[in-house]
């Protein structure tokens, strides 16, 4: 199949996706194998609580040295 009907085709596809969430993903895909500049991605709220968790435990010197979290991962393995 040449170029010009593979396109024709997809466009043909594409418009017929009535689900909005495929239509954003397609048009990632697409945005990401172009030149175009990207917008930055927007982190879910999940994502956020997991980072603002995370800057409370650092805050309250809940952590570990990457050492130890080494060491604990070795004895539950």
């Amino acid at each position: 199949m040449d170029l010009s009907k593979l396109k024709r085709l997809l466009i043909e596809r594409i418009s017929e996706i009535e689900d909005e969430q495929i239509i954003k993903d397609i048009f990632e895909l697409i945005k990401e194998n172009t030149n175009e500049v990207r917008e930055p991605s927007l982190l879910t709220d999940m994502e956020k609580e997991a980072i603002q968790k995370a800057e409370r435990d650092i805050k309250n010197g809940d952590v570990i040295s990457d050492k130890e979290a080494k060491r604990e991962i070795e004895n539950w393995l």
